[in-house]
């Protein structure tokens, strides 16, 4: 099934979801309406290079001394050929190739893929292959060098190249008074052009729960007749509902009905939990849980659909105090895939259902629906104390069930992760992940896996052991502001036993020992 997130690279885009202070330096987002008021478009392609990347994309920087005497980069742009094959906007601008000015906030590989923001917070681009016709929305613009007086074709943003079958949405994009023209291309036979035209009618952003960035600010149209386009456009969508859409249509039509209608008719929302597409029954569930809205989970699949869904779904759950809901997070106990993480917070749907779990029931359940899903059948009608036992001796199961610590010397320096939590344990043979920091530093590294086998049942108390390289910037620090910790994110629930995931703080051990000059 096609994702209803058009199969992005998930590690690249998780920091999408943080709130942290990089957002500052990311480019903000353009919407559909201002691309289409862009003064030149184009259909264009950008050839594929067998050349030296500075050859192909010429950087001219303007460098200058901060207050301590560094070198820094304050304005930056990046010049290479493109060649136009028509005109969409812009008459002036004829077929050929054309010198192109690139600046910050676009990005793009030797090869014609990876279309990015090129900026510490990584926003990938709506297509990928730029050596195919693409469109291409530009500017007239100078160098910051003050020498250079060619105005040249600028392109500056990651979304600023466009599929071209989105030719007739942006044409229409461009009329006065766009709205009863764009609802025409709901019907349109490409998927592209109805969700660009469902993204207009919500204010230029993805609906709730399909849109990733919370903190985006939404155009809302001032239409003079705004009731009746929205009444048409909702009338509409029921309509190719009822018909049944595209899978990859399915969810974003019925976001997008939630997100105009007024009031929102449950009982209508509620007959796609019965949807044949899981991404369907996911925004459904997603919808209803934010508005409250009652709803039975018997018999619910939500397992194995988009996974930035299943995350949105975990995350209204959580903000609830109804046990019904607990069967929907129990089923994703085995859910290893793996969204990115942000700082030591890792976006698996299996670990974020099981804190979930813990803070809504008071059980701690281990990553296997089968059995987890038995202890809360006996547990689940007992008082709280009663009920965290239940689920601890159907399904015993420990939050933290792991201690380590770092024993050697600065030469020789190891880890040892020792079992405690009193029963056998299968983790991965090798951290995916270890992080070193402090306040002025940070690391992460990822070993490569030791040779035999993937993983280890430790027993109680027994421990397992692996070498540790460590950064000399560690040592820059006093002990206590020093921090190791090890991500154990493989879950392997398909070979069998899952195994243990989560994240174990690393203490310097008696067995440690730092030699200071």
């Amino acid at each position: 099934m096609t994702s209803v997130l058009q199969s992005r690279p998930y590690w690249l885009i998780v920091l999408l979801l943080a709130t942290s202070p990089l957002f500052a330096i990311a480019p903000r987002n353009y919407t559909d309406a201002e691309l289409a008021n862009f003064p030149v478009i184009v259909v264009a392609q950008w050839e594929k290079q067998k050349k030296d990347e500075a050859s192909v994309f010429r950087r001219h920087c303007k460098i200058v001394k901060n207050e301590r005497g560094e070198k820094i980069i304050k304005r930056f742009e990046f010049y290479t050929k493109l060649k136009i094959i028509r005109t969409v906007k812009g008459d002036e601008i004829k077929p050929g190739e054309y010198d192109l000015k690139g600046s910050f906030g676009i990005s793009w590989r030797l090869d014609g893929t990876g279309l990015e923001s090129g900026t510490s917070t990584q926003i990938l681009g709506d297509v990928d292959d730029l050596t195919v016709p693409r469109l291409w929305f530009l500017k007239k613009e100078r160098s910051w060098d003050t020498k250079d007086e060619t105005q040249y074709l600028s392109v500056s943003h990651y979304r600023a190249v466009q599929d071209l079958k989105l030719e007739s949405f942006y044409r229409v994009l461009g009329d006065e008074n766009p709205a009863s023209k764009v609802i025409e291309l709901l019907d349109s036979e490409h998927p592209h052009v109805v969700r660009g035209a469902l993204r207009f009618l919500c204010g230029g952003m993805e609906p709730w729960p399909l849109k990733l960035l919370d903190l985006d600010i939404q155009e809302k149209y001032d239409f003079s007749d705004k009731e009746k386009w929205i009444k048409n456009a909702l009338d509409k969508i029921k309509e190719i509902l009822s018909r049944s859409p595209l899978p990859e249509l399915e969810p974003p039509l019925i976001a997008a009905y939630a997100e105009l209608a007024r009031p929102i008719e449950s009982t209508y929302l509620e007959r796609f939990l019965k949807s044949d597409h899981i991404d369907s029954r996911l925004v459904t569930a997603c919808l209803l849980l934010r508005r409250r809205q009652p709803f039975s989970s018997e018999g619910l699949e939500l397992a194995g659909g988009d996974l930035f869904l299943v995350l949105r779904m975990i995350k209204e759950i959580r903000k609830l105090d109804d046990l019904e809901k607990v069967p929907l997070l129990i089923d994703q106990l085995e859910s290893g895939q793996n969204a990115g993480f942000i700082g030591d917070d890792h976006l698996i749907p299996a670990l974020k259902a099981k804190e979930a779990l813990m803070q809504l029931t008071g059980c701690c359940f281990p990553f296997d629906v089968k059995l987890s899903r038995k202890a809360w059948t006996a547990a689940k009608s007992k008082p709280r104390l009663q009920r965290i036992t239940t689920v601890m001796e159907i399904a015993p199961a420990f939050a933290k069930p792991f201690k380590a610590e770092l024993i050697g010397n600065l030469n020789q320096a190891k880890i040892r992760l020792t079992n405690i939590s009193g029963v056998l344990q299968k983790i991965s043979s090798q951290a995916l992940i270890i992080s070193q920091k402090t306040p002025n530093f940070s690391s992460a590294s990822y070993p490569e896996r030791a040779e035999g086998n993937s993983y280890q049942f430790i027993s109680p108390e027994s421990f397992l052991e692996f070498p540790l390289e460590l950064k000399s910037q560690l040592f820059s620090a006093s002990l206590d502001q020093r921090s190791i910790t090890l991500a154990f994110l493989d879950l392997a629930a398909e070979s069998g036993q899952s195994a243990w995931i989560g994240t174990v703080p690393v203490h310097f051990g008696r067995k440690w020992a730092e030699k200071t000059e």
